[in-house]
């Protein structure tokens, strides 16, 4: 796999992607590198050494996050304002750390309901 994801320069030893990688998909990549003299270009003896190479991903904001469901129904009853829970929803980002925190907010700025994020 990481020889389709990567390319390593042959002269200048430069190691770039070559192609996007998605976080999601794979955070870490492990393998070898090896580096040959020149001298079997001209017949001689070649000499060569390997190294491991390991790739961390960084993750980008690049997911929206998911509801649970696409409806989420309550109940209260008539004229209550005790700030007791109505219903509790839930959602997820699969981004990773800060990325995938959600915070919920209302659409609707009327002020009869509030949202605790916690």
């Amino acid at each position: 796999l990481a020889s389709q994801l990567f390319q390593v320069n042959r002269v200048s030893g430069l190691l770039e992607t070559s192609q996007p990688i998605d976080r999601e998909t794979h955070e870490r990549f492990e393998f070898f590198v090896t580096v040959t003299d020149r001298n079997g270009a001209t017949g001689g003896t070649v000499l060569s050494s390997s190294a491991t190479v390991v790739v961390n991903i960084v993750d980008l904001n690049d997911n929206t996050p998911v509801w649970q469901t696409v409806k989420y129904t309550g109940t209260t009853d008539y004229n209550d304002n005790s700030g007791k829970p109505i219903v509790a929803l839930s959602a997820t980002d699969p981004d990773k750390g800060i990325n995938g925190s959600v915070i919920f907010q209302l659409a609707d700025s009327s002020n009869l309901f509030t949202i605790n994020n916690n």
